[in-house]
């Protein structure tokens, strides 16, 4: 297997349960219960959302 990428977004916030919320009703994006969630618009090509607490 070839790496063909490597990175993701995390994002820092004190409330993620808001963030979490924001994401669902301004982007349409829902977050699993590890904070984060997979983007992944082809078998080739993912995003990585995460939530973190500083």
């Amino acid at each position: 297997m070839k790496i063909k990428g490597f990175g993701g977004i995390f994002l820092r916030s004190n409330d993620v349960d808001s963030l979490k919320k924001w994401y669902k009703e301004t982007l349409g994006i829902s977050m699993d219960d590890w904070n984060g969630t997979i983007i992944k618009p082809d078998a080739d090509n993912e995003t990585i959302l995460k939530g973190v607490r500083p």
